[in-house]
Parts: structure tokens; C-alpha cells; sequence
């Protein structure tokens, strides 16, 4: 179902609304990985990764992923 929307998209907006999905996606597939880190030795890589993927997720427009982000700086 997520593929049929992404192809949707694609033919409607050119791509670029499909990379941003993408790219969207991708942050959620790399949050796990990010609280790995958090709980291991390399505390700095994590959260210099997640202040990235911040920035990354308020020029993407995606508020709910920002706001998950906020509460795991904290």
C-alpha cells in the first residue's frame, strides 16, 4: 500500500515529492539504530546523528518525527 502511494505521488509531483518520502522513510528506519547508539559507548555520534536528523526532518516539513526527536534529546 505504501508502494502504490509512493508511485501516485511519483507520477503527480515529478519525483520530487517521492525523494522526500524517501527520505522520510529513511529517517524513520534510522531512528532504531540511533537509540542503539544512545545506549552504548558512542553517546556523542548519537546525538550529534540525531540533532542532524532534526534539522533534516524540520526542512522536510515532518513535525511528528521532530517532535519524537525533541522528547529523546531530552
Amino acid at each position: 500500500m505504501l508502494a502504490a502511494r509512493l508511485v501516485a505521488c511519483a507520477q503527480h509531483y515529478d519525483g520530487l515529492l517521492l525523494l522526500l518520502l524517501l527520505l522520510l522513510l529513511l529517517l524513520l528506519l534510522l531512528l532504531p539504530l540511533l537509540l542503539v547508539l544512545l545506549w552504548t559507548q558512542a553517546f556523542c555520534i548519537a546525538q550529534v546523528l540525531l540533532l542532524l536528523l532534526l534539522l533534516l526532518a524540520i526542512l522536510l516539513g515532518g513535525w511528528t518525527l521532530v517532535f519524537l526527536q525533541i522528547l529523546l534529546l531530552w
